[in-house]
């Protein structure tokens, strides 16, 4: 049950290039996905990793080059390998956009008939990310077992949600649900749609970064930028504080 039930392709026909959660959390979700992608590489001998992002957008959050946390050497991140990554979203506009997929389809998992079965073949993907948009699912047994399906063995389905959405679209159970509901709730989705060696589920949130150190009020007076370069590192630093969640529920496929 949602508050508005009409046809989703309406609602999601003009693009809406926008982040729909803060920055530190963005930050998250793609240190978030590093980590996936690098031990789904790994877990698979190495090479290039497939993905899948359900519910695809304008971006997928996968790390880049240019994506780095502070104290990393050059501020870049070790980047893992990606070889085919597919998007199935609502808006084609948003989906050209996004220029870390190698191909997209456009699929409203709520309208009955469609199918990620259907338009992927089993075993094709290594990674299945699914991430701010598991609360609008009206089918979620449907769509979590398509994508134990199209999981190769001991391939792994990567779930990230915050506390923002659009409510009207959200279904009645999330919108009723506290956090950690809402972390049962899609393990329990994992466990229905297939059989997963491990469902693990945790805050997925990087600590916040730690303040500057104030410089003196010598050393302010003598070269007065270092008192705007602190000015500007303590307000960046304050605002990892608070802000956005950011929550993870994963599941492993079994190897046979």
């Amino acid at each position: 049950v949602r508050l508005d039930s009409s046809d989703d392709s309406r609602f999601y026909a003009e693009p809406r290039m926008v982040q729909h959660v803060d920055d530190r959390a963005v930050q998250s979700l793609v240190e978030y996905y590093r980590e996936e992608i690098q031990e789904a590489a790994a877990a698979k001998g190495g090479g290039a990793v497939d993905l899948l992002d359900v519910c695809a957008s304008w971006t997928s959050h996968l790390p880049r080059p240019n994506v780095g946390e502070a104290g990393d050497e050059d501020g870049i991140m070790e980047i893992p390998e990606l070889g085919r990554v597919a998007g199935i979203g609502m808006n084609a506009e948003e989906l050209r956009s996004n220029d870390a997929l190698t191909e997209f389809a456009v699929l409203n998992l709520n309208l009955e008939g469609n199918r990620i079965s259907d338009a992927y073949e089993k075993s094709s993907f290594d990674v299945v990310t699914l991430s701010l948009s598991v609360d609008y699912l009206t089918n979620p047994l449907e769509v979590f077992g398509d994508i134990h399906s199209v999981l190769r063995p001991g391939g792994r389905c990567c779930v990230t949600f915050s506390d923002r959405c659009f409510p009207t679209k959200a279904v009645s159970l999330w919108l009723d649900a506290d956090d950690i509901d809402r972390l049962t709730t899609v393990a329990n989705y994992l466990h229905a749609g297939g059989q997963w060696t491990e469902i693990v589920a945790w805050d997925a949130k990087l600590p916040p970064l730690e303040p500057p150190i104030r410089p003196g009020m010598k050393e302010m007076i003598a070269t007065p930028s270092l008192g705007l370069a602190w000015a500007t590192a303590n307000a960046a630093a304050a605002k990892t504080r608070g802000g956005d969640p950011l929550y993870s529920v994963r599941g492993l496929k079994g190897e046979a």
